[in-house]
């Protein structure tokens, strides 16, 4: 990359504020520098990325609003190539930019969300006779990136909080670039757009071992001594249990995810850094990591949890003000008052709003909703279809949604799987992908924890927990996929599944948003393959009292799926929604036929029937008559690519029925290899030419088969199969000695 690089236009009016030279925002011109298409013409976002491209910034895209990469290696995947970055653009035309920094550059990122970074650089300039002006970007926020030039071989690492309201960004980092837009604020170049060599004491400062506090009161400061902190104490033995159990290829996964966590609780004073990095560095290198990887990796989580202060347990939590001076807490006042009172004598004049759902008395707002069901029933696909459905403003199943803001988290599929599910449901529905600006999807398969625990204790949230509270800001529908992986408590411990149901509640209050967090059902439940008597949750009775709306789907033996509704705080539980799955589709709605419709479909899946049962005979596969054999028809026939998709069970059973009523179908007795007689179905003459097919020479008719009286099956059973000895079908293995009462 070119050290004497201006990017753009320059841009002029500058003012000094703040003790340090400083320029106002103006706008820029943008021009492509290279050939578009009269689509790309129009695309800001694509030109002003190949405009970087070409001064030789490396860049990758970000997840419209947000500061995420958009693709699978982040700032890794950052490039300069044309063709790349149009790619890139053409798939995301609303991504913001990202500048993966080079090792001959360094950026100081200034911040005022929380305290006044710029009077902390004021301060640091005024001390060292002044700071020159350099290429510099202004926030959403109001914060600076000031970005120097610097010898490619002093290195700078990638920190937070060198002083307050300072981090530094070095090569291994990116940062957001201009015209990148959060909540509708966009980044915007200020001053003469010429980048500068970074003075000596500036650069003194972003390579200091450690760091060093503008005042005493700057660190954090503990509310109990870590003796008495037993929270921490046994998160450092967690931790350091599960670094020395990792399995091969993982072990530095999990090595930064652990540190991570006591790095929050380092920097809330509860934990001595010193020894938990001693600590976990023996255990790293006890589990076969590198040294060098080890430090690093220690390194960059410390930084990481120095942001997100971990108080979960301490008697009060405190708050930070605009300096970065903890609030005095006095553990010895009483508390504030825990209940508060309603108001009830205008309850008449002044009645409360009745609850809003987002999905029409399934999902109220405001409130925490379950969808349970078995492993593989398709739950994860019903919720993305419910997430487009309401970003959409699209009934579900003949039931109403609100038109909604949605955020779908993955935590059990990636990204690619969940895209091409969504790219079905839009097929199948004719929605333009543009259609789906209310839909927002994050993969977080990576790192799926929202809420781990230690032991028997009540649990905090994670890193990624703070993110999803952040991106879930103004949504109206939240979707979490699925609660196995977003929980990291014990299922059965009450005290943590309702603290967990809490943290999600918090966001449906905060935005009030409806929160649907899919769960799979209970193990015994799970086990017997049977919804009757099945509870519809895992472990705790937590799961079902905590939330304010339960739903449960199950899937029966014809491929039929039921949704049910098992609990509702707010209203009346809806009836049951019954459900098929055409092979070439999506779910929707079993509406039962009628009149000369129905009449229609049972002649024609009749037909169908009659002609797999006549093939499997012409096998020489028998197809048992009985309805409780392990053979019987619906689990012989229904896995066959003419089977009639979307009939029940029963409803197969009713169509044979009917059709040996007709004289389609007659029951042949015969024995099996273990010498007990058996039941089976053959297609007659008449079923034969019903179902448009040729005669066999050894077709039969009705009255030509000696239809046996069904009596009630014996206790003795084959050992083969298992099957009673009267009234149940076999399988090939069955087929000898036919009964010889059969007159052909």
């Amino acid at each position: 990359m070119s050290t004497t690089t201006e990017v753009g236009a320059s841009v002029p009016n500058e003012k000094v504020a703040g003790g340090y030279q400083t320029t106002t925002a103006t706008s820029k011109e943008y021009s492509p520098i290279f050939s578009c298409s009269e689509g790309e013409s129009n695309n800001q976002l694509m030109l002003e990325a190949m405009d970087y491209a070409a001064s030789d910034w490396h860049v990758f895209p970000l997840l419209p609003n947000t500061k995420r990469p958009a693709t699978e290696h982040g700032l890794k995947d950052a490039s300069t190539d044309p063709d790349t970055i149009r790619a890139w653009w053409t798939r995301w035309p609303s991504a913001n930019i990202g500048i993966a920094l080079p090792p001959e550059l360094v950026a100081v990122d200034i911040d005022v969300k929380d305290v006044d970074g710029h009077a902390t650089m004021a301060e640091l300039a005024a001390q060292h006779g002044g700071l020159p002006e350099t290429l510099t970007v202004e926030t959403t926020t109001g914060g600076w990136h000031l970005y120097f030039k610097k010898p490619p071989e002093v290195r700078v690492k990638n920190r937070a909080g060198i002083r307050p309201g300072i981090d530094v960004r070095a090569h291994g980092g990116y940062l957001v670039a201009p015209p990148s837009t959060i909540d509708g604020r966009a980044y915007q170049w200020i001053g003469q757009g010429r980048m500068v060599d970074c003075p000596q004491w500036l650069l003194d400062v972003l390579t200091e071992e450690k760091n060093a506090p503008a005042s005493p009161a700057t660190a954090p400061q503990a509310l109990q001594s870590t003796a008495r902190d037993h929270y921490s104490q046994r998160a450092l033995e967690r931790a350091t249990s599960a670094v020395l159990a990792a399995p091969e290829g993982g072990r530095n996964d999990v090595l930064n995810g652990a540190a991570y966590g006591l790095s929050r609780l380092s920097s809330a004073g509860r934990l001595d850094w010193q020894q938990v990095a001693a600590t976990m560095e023996r255990a790293a290198l006890a589990a076969g990591l590198e040294p060098d990887e080890v430090r690093k990796t220690l390194e960059s989580a410390r930084t990481a949890g120095q942001t997100s202060p971990n108080y979960e347990g301490l008697p009060d939590r405190p708050r930070q003000s605009a300096g970065f001076e903890p609030l005095e807490v006095d553990t010895d006042e009483p508390p504030g008052p825990k209940l508060s009172p309603v108001s009830v004598f205008d309850v008449v004049s002044a009645p409360s709003p009745p609850p809003r759902y987002v999905w029409k008395g399934y999902l109220p707002r405001g409130e925490v909703s379950l969808l349970g069901a078995h492993g593989g029933t398709g739950k994860s696909y019903i919720s993305l279809m419910l997430a487009v459905a309401a970003a959409t403003g699209r009934p579900l199943f003949g039931v109403d949604t609100e038109p909604s803001r949605v955020l779908f988290l993955s935590l059990e599929d990636s990204g690619p799987v969940v895209r091409h599910r969504l790219a079905n449901i839009c097929r199948e529905w004719d929605i333009e992908p543009e259609e789906l600006a209310n839909l927002q999807v994050f993969d977080g398969t990576e790192d799926p924890e929202l809420f781990a625990t230690t032991g028997r204790d009540a649990g905090t949230t994670t890193g990624t927990y703070a993110e999803l509270r952040k991106l879930a800001a103004g949504a109206d529908l939240v979707i979490v996929d699925n609660a196995s992986d977003a929980y990291g408590g014990d299922e059965i411990q009450r005290r943590q599944v309702r603290a967990f149901i809490r943290c999600l509640k918090s966001i449906a209050k905060d935005n009030n948003s409806a929160v649907l967090l899919l769960a799979h059902v209970d193990k015994n439940t799970s086990r017997a393959r049977k919804a009757e008597g099945g509870e519809g949750y895992s472990g705790s009775t937590a799961w079902h009292n905590s939330v304010r709306s339960r739903l449960f789907m199950t899937r029966d033996e014809a491929g039929g799926l039921k949704l049910e509704h098992q609990k509702i705080n707010h209203g009346k539980l809806r009836e049951p929604l019954h459900l098929f799955w055409p092979a070439d589709g999506l779910p929707q709605l079993d509406a039962p036929l009628v009149g000369v419709v129905a009449h229609i479909a049972d002649r024609v899946n009749t037909k169908a029937l009659l002609k797999l049962i006549a093939e499997f005979t012409e096998r020489g596969e028998h197809v048992s008559a009985a309805t409780t054999s392990r053979t019987h028809a619906v689990k012989l026939l229904s896995g066959e690519s003419t089977y009639p998709k979307g009939l029940k069970q029963n409803d197969v059973f009713d169509l044979l029925r009917q059709a040996e009523r007709a004289g389609y179908l007659a029951r042949v007795e015969y024995r099996g290899a273990d010498r007990k007689q058996r039941e089976r179905w053959e297609v007659t003459s008449q079923g034969r030419e019903q179902a448009g097919l040729s005669p066999a020479a050894t077709a039969a008719t009705a009255a030509t088969y000696e239809v046996l009286e069904v009596t009630a099956p014996t206790a003795v059973e084959c050992g083969d199969c298992g099957d009673s000895a009267r009234g149940y079908g076999g399988k090939s293995a069955h087929m000898e000695s036919p009964h010889p009462t059969v007159a052909l």
